[in-house]
């Protein structure tokens, strides 16, 4: 599992514009649970990760790619923000899509200001 695994689920989560309580009744799990897993507190079960792969629709091997270590916490957060967000781009709503967009703006305004 990657070292940024609570950073992609987050990631994840909030493109979808889903609270912790809403993954975790989706997965069958505690608000609590969701955000210690993206607190990197405690790591998921193979049949957790299962679950996020199936309801994000992303293979196992997703949840296994390293990002570079050399990059700043706010480059490595954007290219984990980019990643998932063009992972499930064909996925998303006008709308969502919109979100993201704006969202990656600003971002990047920030990182490269």
């Amino acid at each position: 599992m990657t070292k940024d695994f609570g950073a992609t689920l987050k990631a994840l989560r909030t493109a979808r514009g889903w609270s912790q309580k809403e993954l975790a009744k989706r997965i069958n799990r505690s608000a609590n649970t969701i955000w210690r897993y993206e607190n990197n507190l405690q790591e998921p079960t193979l049949d957790t990760l299962r679950s996020f792969s199936a309801i994000f629709g992303v293979p196992l091997s997703f949840w296994e790619s390293e990002i570079d270590d050399s990059l700043t916490d706010s480059q490595r957060d954007l290219l984990i923000l980019l990643r998932n967000n063009l992972v499930h781009m064909k996925e998303l709503s006008e709308e969502q899509k919109a979100l993201c967009y704006r969202e990656l703006q600003k971002r990047l305004l920030k990182e490269f200001s």
